[in-house]
């Protein structure tokens, strides 16, 4: 008990409250207990306190840097925003509200970058946009609300991702056993398989109905050749027993 308790106490001295009255709001924040030198990055922004201000810089900083939880409250005691600073940085979740207490943004940060999902919502509570972040440049879909219509945005690395035109496909290559989509007008199902037959059927009908005409023709031309031989053998006879 007595090790839980002298680590607590060693915890809470390694930060120390300050408080900051703005004519509109107060800020209550947390410093590190003993000034420490943090290397920056040009990229990012830093929070710090310094002569009963707090400030803020990208790529440095002078005094103090915010380390620990960090409150807004208005003049009416009502909460503003809340997060947390790590080395002068945003991290983790940081939420906003609008002074009757409607949440106005959610966001995610991981030391001074957005990462994640961020939302911002209207006085009503409707959403205005969900966004994605990576790295603090917004990554994937992102969705925007406007005046009830949604508009989805892809992006990459920050960067917009043009939508794709839609092609038209005049013929997809299918095997006779894939998806059979049914005929509206009969309620039969329509496949490739079946028109193949269907034009196999309708050819073997006309076939058979020119094949009559061929075979009538060539009987006609028996028949003749027969008639002509048959007349001809009896000129034959009758003029053997004429010269008799």
């Amino acid at each position: 008990m007595f090790y839980v308790a002298a680590q607590k106490d060693v915890t809470k001295k390694q930060r120390r409250e300050i408080l900051v009255n703005y004519p509109d709001s107060t800020i209550i924040a947390n410093v590190p207990a003993r000034s420490k030198t943090i290397k920056t990055k040009d990229f990012l922004t830093y929070y710090w306190y310094n002569t009963g201000q707090i400030k803020k810089n990208t790529g440095g900083y002078y005094g103090n840097v915010l380390d620990g939880k960090y409150t807004v409250f208005d003049r009416d005691n009502n909460m503003l925003t809340d997060g947390r600073f790590k080395k002068g940085l945003k991290h983790g979740m940081w939420k906003t509200w609008y002074p009757k207490g409607g949440l106005h943004r959610s966001e995610h940060w991981k030391l001074g970058n957005k990462t994640g999902v961020s939302a911002a919502f209207d006085k009503t509570g409707k959403l205005i946009y969900k966004l994605r972040y990576r790295d603090g440049s917004l990554h994937g879909k992102c969705y925007y609300y406007l005046n009830g219509a949604e508009t989805i945005t892809k992006y990459r690395k920050g960067i917009t991702i043009p939508a794709k035109e839609k092609k038209i496909a005049f013929f997809k290559k299918t095997s006779v056993n894939e998806q059979q989509q049914p005929d509206k007008e009969n309620g039969k199902k329509f496949s490739l398989k079946h028109l193949f037959k269907k034009e196999k059927k309708e050819k073997s009908k006309t076939d058979e109905k020119e094949k009559p005409d061929d075979v009538d023709k060539e009987k006609n031309e028996k028949d003749n050749n027969v008639k002509k031989k048959k007349d001809v053998l009896k000129n034959k006879i009758k003029k053997f027993f004429t010269n008799e």
